[in-house]
Order: C-alpha cells, then structure tokens, then sequence
C-alpha cells in the first residue's frame, strides 16, 4: 500500500503531498476562491459545460471572485 495525499476541495490526489499543497493553493472548489464552481449561479449543460445562471459573462473556462458570486451550499 501506498501513501497518497488528497486535496480537500476536490478529488485529485497525489503520492507528493507537495504537489497537493500546490494545488489546493489553485483548485477551483475551493470556496475561498469564489470560483463559479462553488456559486449558487452555477448551471451545466449535458456536455458538462459550465455556464452562469445569471448571464454573467466567462472570462476563458470560468470567473474568478466575480461580484456576484453567491454560496452554493450555505450550512449557517
């Protein structure tokens, strides 16, 4: 058996925990981001395409701290 090491926003793992740290610092799950993957406005096609709910426009692959960014799973 082998050690690996897992990011704790999404499922990518890695047998250097380095690697992982690296990541966590870019994931796109991770809420501190505001990433449209972790946005109430959030909607995907059946292509897996991710587009906002809203009509905010993408800038590339998706948005990054947009102004409108909402939690998608408020627990409080």
């Amino acid at each position: 058996m082998i050690q690996v090491w897992k990011c704790d926003h999404c499922s990518k793992i890695a047998q250097d925990k380095d690697v992982i740290r690296r990541h966590e610092k870019e994931c796109d799950w991770d809420e501190r981001r505001k990433t449209c993957f972790t946005c109430e406005h959030q909607c995907g096609d059946i292509n897996g395409d991710t587009f906002c709910n809203i009509g905010v426009k993408f800038e590339g692959k998706i948005n990054k701290f947009c102004g409108k960014w909402v939690e998608m799973f408020d627990f409080s």
